[in-house]
């Protein structure tokens, strides 16, 4: 049961003695000793233990750690609020041809529905679940790819659908119709857009062109980003595939976007946040992914570097830590593909592996539905060794997709967590956590 209780704990040095972090409580301190192991923990006194334990860093002797694990676990899956998330991919059709895109070699159904039978679908999922609000986040292909779609869609829902709460929508930002998307997105009071940038101009424009031409789309993103922030309320994250082709120039990318958005970067309450991405094989691979996506511990280093250019400058970032749970195994939280289906992972669209139900059992056979996708929340489970893992909090058990693109098992990320947590560690000591999961970063402790 000792070992139980410490497996978790991280003794991280740095130059004012050491941070103990619980990976399993995410309690967090830093005290006066230089401490190696729990018997020179036990050495400081009766003070820094009493305040350890209060902070669930260390745990007490009626503790049982598996029953917290589980129920963290649980409390991830089943998150107590009352709301359905819908990540909407309403149709595969997009002016971009991105090198490492997700669905480039899937044999896609470009079936799509007409709006009134997407907000039915809506609907029906709302019941379902029996939840009073729904967010949906359009996604794609590109979500603003026909914009008179998209309008006549949030028209029908609005119309129909007053527990429709949130919007927000993941957009390449080159929008094929620039001014009737800015005014759709003021309208409709989107809360967010995810808008991906991965690099400086010359980086950002190898990998991510436009489909009629294969030209970069840079400066048409950014002109788009100026005007989102000068005529809308909506927040921006800046999302950032990160592999071995951009890692050393994410500084740079970075340093133009201050010089550009400063006072919206380092607002009291930020427009522009960061996100920072890690690189998956499409379904058949891609050249670019077999190149560019490197061993576990090598990203590792690499996501490392990324994170500290982040720090550094002391924006705002999404989570960093990590999450024991993914989309695949959180109740509240579906995916449409554009012929209706019912999805688990938002990187598999179109794999039927993934693929829970089509619209009509959704509409007709509710109660087909819920055994489907019960598959998903308690059929899809772990490798048995990883609830063992001091990692699990952190990982959930690695990724299902990968796994199944990699035909693996199962997808273990021990190495990378072995390299990175401890520096993470301590950027999250100074970052302040400015909203769930959302944190102003401020440097590292030493």
């Amino acid at each position: 049961m000792e070992d139980d209780k410490i497996k978790y704990l991280l003794f991280i040095p740095v130059n004012d003695g050491t941070l103990i972090f619980n990976i399993l409580t995410r309690g967090l301190e830093l005290v006066p000793c230089t401490i190696n192991n729990i018997r020179e923990l036990y050495d400081c006194g009766n003070e820094i233990l009493n305040k350890l334990k209060e902070k669930m860093i260390i745990l007490d002797e009626s503790v049982d750690s598996d029953a917290l694990l589980k129920y963290i676990y649980n409390t991830f899956r089943y998150r107590a609020e009352d709301k359905l998330i819908i990540t909407d991919a309403w149709t595969y059709r997009c002016n971009f041809s991105c090198v490492y895109c997700l669905q480039q070699n899937i044999g896609v159904n470009n079936k799509e529905l007409l709006p009134e039978e997407r907000v039915e679908l809506w609907s029906a999922l709302k019941d379902i679940f029996r939840v009073k609000y729904l967010d949906v986040v359009l996604f794609g292909g590109e979500p603003f790819y026909d914009i008179n779609y998209v309008e006549k869609l949030l028209n029908v829902a609005t119309d129909n659908l007053p527990e429709l709460r949130n919007i927000g929508a993941v957009t390449n930002g080159a929008f094929p119709s620039k001014n009737k998307t800015i005014n759709l997105i003021k309208k409709y009071d989107f809360k967010y857009v995810q808008i991906t940038l991965d690099g400086p101009e010359e980086i950002h424009n190898q990998r991510r062109i436009f489909k009629d031409s294969a030209t970069g789309t840079w400066n048409v993103i950014q002109s788009n980003i100026r005007d989102l922030l000068e005529n809308t309320d909506v927040n921006i994250v800046i999302h950032s595939v990160i592999d071995s082709q951009n890692w050393e120039v994410y500084g740079e990318m970075l340093d133009f976007m201050i010089k550009k958005y400063r006072k919206w970067i380092y607002s009291e309450y930020p427009r522009i946040i960061f996100n920072l991405g890690m690189e998956s094989h499409p379904f058949g691979f891609s050249y670019h992914t077999k190149i560019n996506i490197p061993r576990l511990k090598e990203y590792g280093k690499i996501y490392l570097h990324v994170l500290k250019e982040a720090a550094k400058r002391n924006i705002t970032v999404i989570d960093f830590m990590g999450s024991i749970m993914c989309s695949l195994n959180k109740n509240n939280e579906v995916i449409l593909g554009p012929d209706g289906a019912v999805y688990k992972c938002v990187s598999a669209i179109g794999l039927p592996f993934f693929r829970v139900a089509d619209r009509k059992t959704i509409l007709n056979s509710p109660e087909k539905f819920i055994i489907n996708y019960s598959k998903y929340i308690e059929g899809l489970k772990p490798n048995p060794d990883c609830f063992s893992c001091k990692y699990f909090p952190v990982c959930g058990g690695g990724c299902y997709y990968n796994a199944y693109i990699e035909n693996k098992k199962y997808d273990c990320w021990y190495p990378i967590h072995d390299i990175m947590l401890p520096d993470m560690v301590k950027i999250l000591y100074k970052a302040e956590e400015v909203n769930f999961n959302i944190y102003k970063l401020h440097g590292w402790i030493e």
